[in-house]
């Protein structure tokens, strides 16, 4: 592990926001409000907005989901990489 607590699983977030940002060109947890914001991270809550999320697959909003999940319950890299959205 790295100073501050963090490892390679907040790079796999990161990933998982970024390909989220490609698609619906808004961060997966933006509110009105920062503490909103805040508190979206901390509880994981997304919102697929439907009149952008219908356009892609389940494997997709599954992929991102999956990457955005606490640090415990998060895709590993490795198993990221395998996944059928990107395969």
């Amino acid at each position: 592990m790295f100073g501050g607590g963090y490892d390679e699983r907040v790079d796999v977030w990161s990933i998982g926001v970024t390909i989220y940002k490609l698609i619906a060109g808004v961060t997966p947890f933006e509110s009105e409000y920062h503490s909103d914001t805040v508190n979206n991270i901390i509880t994981g809550k997304v919102n697929f907005d439907p009149s952008i999320w219908n356009n892609y697959s389940f494997l997709a909003k599954d992929l991102v989901l999956r990457l955005l999940k606490n640090r415990n319950e998060r895709l590993s890299a490795r198993v990221a990489v395998n996944h059928l959205w990107i395969n």
